[in-house]
């Protein structure tokens, strides 16, 4: 049987009582919990969460200037909101996941002084920024709220005001899709195994606007895109890849945070637990102990 429960602490309790002989969801803390009678495996998803700075200036005014979202960027520390997430959770070092061929080695870095000069350069006069997000949604493990919270207080250091807003998923989803959310926090994964699975973040793709960013905001970037998804061979492709995650990494309305773990924590009744890049389990393989 196979049953959806949303709250990691609730899969924790099931399957320290029995309830349940496997749990996907449980964060780093709630691993270190479990005792010798349990199996964990850990790695980096195939899942980003991002913060998403909308450039339609009819939705998120001063979010719109691109100086905004790069004073967003370097305004975070980004160690310090990978302490919420765990076992097996890595920076995100851009819009496409370390698995994944294109990926970049590292992440953006910390830079107080780069964000206050973007921010003046904004026009943003200290108004008060909401930022929305599914508070009943973790991705592997990782809760959005104290997310939320850290970059509340990390972007207040850099002088910017911000309003939680958490809303339940589904009545979150609509805005964010229509392209109707001024500064969020969501994540993305693959629809399947391919570093294409993340193109639909540039701008005039799908993603893209949802942050209100049209193909002629940035034609180069576009390009990119379209080069990425056109190239061919195996080396092409890896270039085409990397190029593109390095121009998302340097500007654009998406700001990547974390790429969750995935915490695959089973009791001694199941073996054979293997992680799935699309769907985190691979539930056919699946087979009861002895």
């Amino acid at each position: 049987m196979i049953r959806n429960v949303t709250e990691s602490a609730t899969q924790l309790i099931n399957l320290q009582g029995g309830d349940s002989h496997l749990a996907v969801d449980l964060n780093g803390a709630q691993v270190a919990e479990l005792g010798e009678d349990f199996t964990v495996t850990s790695k980096p998803s195939a899942q980003t969460i991002f913060l998403l700075v909308n450039q339609n200036e009819e939705v998120g005014q001063v979010t719109a200037d691109p100086k905004f979202a790069e004073a967003v960027r370097y305004a975070l520390n980004y160690e310090e909101l990978l302490q919420l997430a765990g076992e097996g959770s890595v920076q995100a070092t851009g819009v496409i996941p370390p698995m994944f061929t294109g990926a970049l080695d590292s992440g953006v870095a910390e830079d107080l002084e780069r964000s206050k000069t973007a921010l003046e350069e904004s026009g943003y006069a200290g108004e008060t920024i909401t930022l929305q997000f599914p508070s009943d949604n973790p991705v592997g493990g990782v809760e959005f709220t104290p997310v939320a919270e850290r970059v509340q207080a990390q972007l207040k250091n850099a002088g910017i005001t911000v309003e939680l807003a958490p809303a339940p998923f589904a009545s979150q989803i609509e805005p964010y899709v229509g392209g109707q959310e001024a500064f969020s926090m969501w994540y993305w994964g693959p629809d399947f195994a391919d570093s294409s699975s993340f193109l639909p973040f540039g701008p005039g793709e799908k993603v893209g606007l949802r942050a209100g960013w049209e193909a002629d905001a940035d034609p180069e970037i576009a390009e990119l895109v379209s080069t990425a998804a056109n190239a061919t061979s195996v080396e092409e492709r890896e270039q085409a890849m990397r190029e593109y995650a390095t121009a998302m990494q340097e500007e654009g309305p998406f700001v990547p945070l974390i790429v969750p773990g995935i915490n695959l924590a089973s009791s001694a009744t199941v073996t054979n637990v293997q992680n799935n890049t699309n769907w985190t389990l691979d539930i056919p393989l699946l087979q009861p102990a002895g």
